[in-house]
């Protein structure tokens, strides 16, 4: 309940203040309440805070007052990593880059730069669908080193790299195996493009 205050009247005896009795009953009750919530503490309620983290008074709380010390603000882009972290990273495959897209002729060879320095840990060539043929569709690729053989004939692209090139050289009439048929196709070079991918 609120508190209940005595009213003592405008003026000393004037009568417009409580009567004894009523102001003794609100002691009495204001007092109860006090002693009721006060002895509550001592039955298993809830005592007042006395200090914290070993502190009392004013207390200022050091982050390793309360087990924070190696606790820091920096950003996250600024912070290191484990060292096993770093080992997983070491080990990543590095995504592969990708050539731009080469026209080719019959008995030709292709020269695509890399620019590494060094000759590729891993690379591969392919030709790219451009206009539909023996059913493969625009986008489609296949491998660009091949070797076939039929009637006595040998048709092939043989692709090489070394530590400035991927080098994609190409028979007189390349062939292709059809993506329908699974025979040997003829392969117009038109409808093709050569490209190559290194790491």
């Amino acid at each position: 309940m609120p508190l209940d205050l005595i009213n003592l009247g405008a003026e000393p005896n004037d009568g417009t203040g409580d009567p004894p009795r009523v102001a003794g009953l609100k002691i009495n009750t204001n007092f109860t309440e006090l002693f009721d919530a006060v002895g509550a503490l001592g039955v298993g309620g809830a005592a007042p805070v006395q200090s914290v983290a070993g502190k009392t008074g004013v207390v200022t709380l050091a982050k390793a007052d309360v087990g924070l010390g190696a606790v820091d603000n920096t950003a996250d882009a600024a912070k290191p990593i484990g060292a096993a972290t770093q080992v997983a990273l070491n080990l990543r495959v590095a995504a592969y880059t990708e050539s731009a897209e080469t026209t080719f002729t019959n008995n030709a060879t292709i020269l695509i730069a890399h620019g590494l320095g060094v000759v590729p840990k891993d690379w591969h060539v392919v030709y790219r669908c451009k206009t539909a043929e023996a059913g493969y569709s625009v986008g489609d690729e296949i491998n660009a080193d091949t070797w076939f053989w039929s009637g006595g004939d040998t048709f092939n692209a043989q692709a090489a790299v070394d530590a400035t090139n991927v080098v994609l050289t190409v028979s007189f009439y390349p062939r292709i195996i059809s993506k329908t048929t699974r025979l040997l196709a003829g392969q117009t070079v038109a409808n093709w493009r050569v490209v190559a991918r290194w790491r």
